[in-house]
């Protein structure tokens, strides 16, 4: 759930996303509590790999090594 609409700030909260993926990004996310459909997120938007379920975990890890 997006901090907006849990009422939810703190000092630097755009940093993350506005680095990675641009304050236009950050902004939808963060302020606008924008929700992505599958395709959206998954065209460079917020997500960077889609994986099914039982390898999930597995290619979190490969991930979280580069």
């Amino acid at each position: 759930m997006p901090p907006v609409n849990r009422g939810l700030h703190f000092d630097g909260i755009g940093s993350l996303p506005s680095l990675k993926r641009g304050a236009r990004v950050a902004r939808k996310l963060l302020l606008e509590a924008h929700k992505w459909i599958g395709k959206e997120a998954f065209d460079g938007v917020i997500i960077d790999v889609v994986v099914e379920p039982e390898r999930m975990f597995d290619i979190a890890m490969e991930l979280s090594e580069k």
